[in-house]
């Protein structure tokens, strides 16, 4: 007897006994339905989270610096417009890069001081970012046409007990020790579903750097933005290496910490280092590298999504065998009538194991189309509130779900390789089982 035999055989028998079919099936069911989701959401996060941090304060590749003159180190980039050139003639001429300058300050409002980071930008460079803004009051354009404008969050001024239009007093120790003031006028109170921006104050990059009392030139992080994000690392490494050959000391980030500090990195106080030479160092770190807590996340996503997996498939592991013990025992007749016109002990076997994966496929197609379900319904029909860090799984107020072929194929390969495994030893048994015996017999 060939496969087709068994196969066909073992198809038509999964449809005999349903309700025990059916018992056994929605396991395999709901553990594909766990795992999809797990799988989905947590590639939605990792993807949602990346997305809204590069459409904020980060670039795909993110360039910052260190710097020594007269014994005092620095952060920032020196001379930016050298790197962006060298930038755009190893990556092409259309390579977007956004320089940026940022600093905390002390603002005042009715003689009370409070700290506010401010991030110094081009208005006509960023568009992506003017995109994510609902204007409450005042406009972008207002701003843009104000170099003494700012425009912040909506949560910020309600912090700062601010009306639109009003100075703003701020104060800064620039990186000189010596303090700084200047004043700025509210162009514009915005809203917006990004939560790395949702707190944001923005005002213009020369006007920031000034209040630093900064060379021209400096910023505190070029952002570079690639066309295709999986060769970002090849792009990273083509950067550091043509600033290598232009005689700058660049380098990958060292830590996780000195990657998170290319999107964090403000114009601090300086540092005395006596006896160091002057000296010009730049770190480039990749999107991925900064988002090192996202994999913190998306594995604490996976370990709950496993955990309920492996319960279930362990309750799939004692169905099995109760499912297959019973059902042995009531085809006892039948397996003695096979195995007298012939049926050999390896045919019984594979005639069961046959009959448990196709259940297994069967089950875990219906699981997959539940799952597809389930994800649309979150997608495209339930609008959850934006607020705080839940924000970060949202895409325009609903859940970023984001699901994998190759999840679906690991997850049909996997559960169909459990089905098999674990009907193996009951469907031995009964194979082992004598014609005569079995047809006299119950197991």
């Amino acid at each position: 007897m060939n496969f087709g035999f068994y196969a066909k055989v073992a198809f038509r028998n999964i449809f005999r006994q349903k309700k025990r079919t059916f018992s056994l099936g929605i396991n395999y069911a709901i553990v594909t339905l766990i795992l999809l989701l797990v799988f989905a959401f947590s590639h939605g996060a990792s993807r949602n989270i990346s997305t809204s941090l590069s459409r904020a304060t980060s670039g795909h590749i993110n360039i910052i610096g260190d710097y020594v003159i007269e014994g005092k180190l620095y952060k920032g980039v020196l001379e930016y417009p050298k790197i962006e050139s060298i930038v755009r003639d190893t990556l092409g001429q259309d390579t977007v890069i956004y320089p940026r300058y940022n600093v905390w300050t002390i603002t005042y409002n009715k003689g009370i001081p409070k700290r506010v980071r401010y991030y110094g930008i081009y208005p006509e460079l960023e568009s992506d970012i003017q995109e994510q803004f609902d204007f409450i009051e005042g406009s972008w354009e207002d701003f843009a046409n104000n170099p003494d404008g700012i425009i912040l969050a909506k949560s910020l001024v309600e912090y700062l007990e601010l009306e639109p239009q009003s100075e703003v007093v701020v104060s800064t120790r620039t990186r000189f020790g010596a303090f700084n003031t200047t004043t700025f006028v509210l162009r514009g109170v915005f809203e917006t579903d990004n939560y790395f921006i949702e707190n944001l104050a923005i005002a213009h990059f020369d006007t920031i750097r000034e209040l630093d009392l900064a060379n021209e030139g400096s910023a505190s992080v070029l952002a570079i933005f690639v066309r295709d994000l999986n060769k970002i690392d090849r792009d990273r490494d083509r950067v550091v290496t043509a600033m290598q050959d232009a005689g700058f000391d660049a380098a990958k980030p060292e830590s996780a910490s000195d990657a998170v500090s290319a999107t964090s990195s403000a114009s601090p106080t300086y540092k005395v280092e006596p006896g160091q030479e002057d000296t010009v160092t730049f770190t480039v770190a990749t999107l991925d590298e900064v988002l090192g807590f996202v994999g913190a996340i998306v594995t604490a996503i996976d370990a709950v999504g496993g955990f309920l997996a492996a319960l279930m498939l362990f309750v799939i592991v004692i169905a099995i065998f109760i499912n297959l013990k019973m059902t042995i025992s009531d085809r006892m007749q039948e397996i003695g009538t096979m195995r007298t016109i012939g049926l050999e002990a390896k045919g019984v076997v594979s005639l069961f194991v046959l009959e448990n994966i196709f259940l297994a496929i069967m089950f875990v197609c219906i699981g997959i189309a539940v799952g597809f379900g389930v994800m649309a319904l979150f997608v495209y029909a339930i609008e959850l509130p934006v607020r705080g860090a839940f924000s970060l799984l949202l895409n325009n107020g609903r859940l970023a779900l984001s699901p994998q072929g190759s999840d679906i194929v690991l997850i049909l390969i996997a559960i169909s390789a459990f089905a098999a495994i674990f009907s193996y030893i009951p469907s031995r048994r009964a194979g082992k089982i004598p014609p005569a015996e079995a047809l006299r017999k119950t197991m």
